[in-house]
């Protein structure tokens, strides 16, 4: 708990990065020697109560915390220049003014990246279900094992649409997949921690049963269910919201024809039948 964390930083003056490993293993161990064995549910409670109510991120009430005579932080008036141990805190880092406030250390955030993917969503009716084709990522790294439509990131530079559709056609058929109709159906943001990411969504069909071992086949149900990222998701939702749409213009196209008049029926001339007596002799 942060409120946890930020309330031990300050007693013991631990002036590491709290997201690294032996600041995390120190924490534990004080943890472990402050907490109370017969109560540590009461113990956690009133340390999390004491950093929202008390230890406060920037505002801290010193005049009013119950430790406050053991706090190693608000009794520091110096940090000594000492040899780097990961866990105290850099004499060039310390900043007199702000106190108590020196600690905990947070690390630097890392700066985020913008990245363009290009994916292809491809399906075949396999005894009157529609399958779509997907593919499982790596086992390490970004979106690890997860299942995905067949996608190729682009290095940055930009590219044509006659480029892309060569880089997709690429990976596809090192898929052995042998997809037609490619068509671009435009692009969805996803942004995660640290990359903005743009997937550029193309749609096509593929004939059934083309494919190499690493490709699986699922339907819309098994989508919905399958281990697959929130990023998928919103692609496949993309164009679902795109089909979905051109189906309705296409019903209103026809819904018109059929109750509409022409608007040449407007220019025509009209012809005023009367009725006419048969003539007298």
């Amino acid at each position: 708990d942060g409120n946890v964390i930020r309330g031990l930083a300050r007693l013991r003056c631990i002036g590491g990065e709290v997201g690294s490993s032996l600041v995390t293993d120190m924490m534990w161990r004080l943890v472990g020697e402050v907490a109370d064995r017969k109560r540590p549910g009461d113990f956690n409670q009133a340390m999390m109560e004491l950093g929202a109510v008390v230890c406060t991120p920037r505002t801290p009430r010193c005049d009013e915390c119950p430790v406050r005579e053991i706090c190693g932080a608000l009794a520091q008036e110096k940090v000594e220049d000492i040899e780097d141990c990961g866990l105290c805190l850099k004499k060039e880092e310390y900043q007199e003014e702000l106190g108590v406030l020196n600690y905990p250390r947070k690390g630097k955030k890392t700066a985020s990246r913008s990245e363009v993917t290009l994916v292809a969503v491809l399906s075949s009716v396999v005894d009157g279900v529609q399958q779509f084709v997907m593919v499982q990522r790596p086992k390490t790294g970004l979106l690890a094992n997860l299942l995905e439509f067949p996608s190729v990131t682009l290095a940055g530079e930009d590219v044509k649409d006659s480029k892309e559709l060569e880089l997709l056609q690429e990976l596809l058929i090192s898929k052995k997949l042998k997809a037609t109709s490619l068509t671009k159906i435009g692009p969805v943001v996803h942004v995660f921690s640290h990359i903005n990411m743009t997937y550029i969504v193309y749609k096509g069909e593929v004939e059934s049963g083309s494919s190499d071992s690493t490709v699986r086949w699922v339907s819309q149900l098994e989508f919905e269910k399958c281990g697959t990222s929130t990023a998928m998701k919103k692609v496949f939702k993309r164009l679902s919201t795109e089909i979905l749409g051109n189906e309705a213009k296409k019903r209103k196209r026809v819904s018109a024809d059929t109750k509409q008049p022409s608007i040449n029926s407007f220019f025509k001339q009209r012809v005023k039948k009367e009725k006419t007596e048969p003539e007298e002799d």
